[in-house]
């Protein structure tokens, strides 16, 4: 994980750039879609033809992701970074999130990749342990 400390500080949010350098595209990962914006941080989900609430996207997407640990904060929205690695074997759907890019997933949720690993970030406590329960 040492290279995500040189990418990790790099990171936007939202409040970094400019709508003028948005190209909103949907991309799919079987019947999922996500239309993910690193310059105005615009996060959607689809599936069927119809919008996805956040955290049913990301289940869709990333429920089959291995937690790998948490990584300092430096840079990111939230407190707390919670670093996840596709699983063996599987497709990545990290390849449909801009990289360097926090976007928010929801009131208290941040999503970001750094290419290689999906990154959450959040100040609440009972937000973690839900995330890293039974990893």
């Amino acid at each position: 994980m040492s290279h995500l400390s040189d990418t990790f500080g790099a990171m936007t949010t939202s409040i970094d750039s400019t709508p003028e350098t948005c190209t909103h595209e949907i991309r799919s990962r079987g019947r999922t879609g996500v239309l993910a914006c690193g310059n105005c941080g615009l996060l959607e989900f689809f599936s069927a033809g119809r919008t996805l609430d956040p955290d049913e996207g990301m289940a869709a997407l990333f429920g089959d992701y291995d937690l790998v640990g948490t990584l300092p904060a430096v840079g990111a929205p939230g407190r707390k970074v919670l670093a996840y690695r596709p699983n063996r074997g599987g497709r990545s759907s990290l390849d449909l999130l801009p990289v360097a890019a926090w976007m928010r997933a929801g009131a208290r949720l941040w999503i970001a990749s750094d290419g290689a690993l999906l990154l959450l970030a959040t100040s609440d406590d009972l937000l973690v342990a839900n995330l890293t329960q039974g990893a």
